[in-house]
């Protein structure tokens, strides 16, 4: 079995959320769990296996702003449901109207062996492309936010290790594995990613991405960190680009409603459906 991936941005299933229920009772009942620090891997392993609710369906605003300050913005509706043999997401913006219907379907399986699976449709087209399992670098809805920052970083692919601690969150330095760094490189577009962690929520609170090609890094934020129904949710993130010490673009979404365990028919997690948004289930 492999460890949930960590994710970044819209599905908030595991990067940004936690019970606090559950967090309470982990620490009462063993305390020991963290009486050592664990390694760099286990931590982020604890990031990305955290409970979060068995479904999550939340509509944000995703807007986009240019070296010139003109901004986009787009509202996108998501839900994401947990499966016994993984995880499934779907997204799909709700305006503007030209864009209404994009959609983007991932499938994150837990094994080992089975390629995780993602999905875009253009309505423009009418199409449904499958996104290659191997490349997972493209930009998702014309943000900073990539395919990989959304269905999530397989932490199997990094080797990890601590650099000192910042503001009370532990860092974690993550670099592509050697003995396979092209394939990894081609898949997700990273030579190296810093992890800034709140241990006790365990949520990641800053990132910072070196991006393979066009001497670029990418920082990530996240803010209006609140507690709903037991879990700690980031209700607003932001992703810059910059090349050469400049930002050349920047995306920020903020959440504007969030509910968890909200019950879905898996009919709606299907290729069948994507365009269709919630009206037709």
């Amino acid at each position: 079995m492999k460890t949930r991936s960590v994710k970044t941005i819209l599905s908030f299933s595991r990067v940004v959320c936690v019970s606090t229920a559950l967090l309470l009772t982990l620490v009462s009942a063993s305390q020991f769990v963290y009486a050592d620090k664990p390694s760099a891997r286990q931590l982020m392993d604890d990031v990305g296996d955290r409970y979060a609710g068995k479904t999550r369906t939340q509509v944000g605003t995703l807007l986009l702003i240019d070296d010139r300050n003109k901004k986009r913005t787009r509202q996108i509706h998501e839900i994401t449901k947990d499966h016994s043999d993984g995880e499934k997401l779907l997204s799909f913006i709700e305006s503007p109207a030209e864009l209404k219907g994009t959609s983007f379907l991932a499938y994150e399986w837990d094994e080992t062996s089975r390629s995780d699976e993602n999905w875009l449709y253009l309505p423009q087209l009418d199409k449904v492309k499958r996104l290659a399992t191997n490349d997972e670098s493209g930009y998702f809805f014309g943000s900073d936010f990539t395919y990989a920052d959304v269905s999530g970083l397989d932490m199997e692919d990094f080797d990890h290790e601590y650099a000192n601690p910042e503001e009370g969150f532990e860092v974690v330095v993550s670099l592509p594995k050697s003995t396979d760094a092209r394939r990894i490189l081609n898949k997700y577009g990273y030579k190296k990613v810093q992890f800034w962690v709140d241990a006790e929520k365990l949520i990641v609170v800053k990132a910072k991405y070196w991006l393979k090609e066009g001497h670029r890094i990418k920082f990530f934020t996240a803010s209006n960190i609140v507690d709903i129904n037991g879990i700690w949710t980031v209700k607003k993130m932001q992703m810059v680009m910059t090349q050469g010490g400049k930002m050349i673009h920047a995306s920020v979404y903020d959440v504007k409603d969030i509910k968890y365990d909200v019950p879905y028919q898996d009919e709606i997690f299907t290729t069948h459906a994507l365009g269709k948004g919630l009206t037709q289930h």
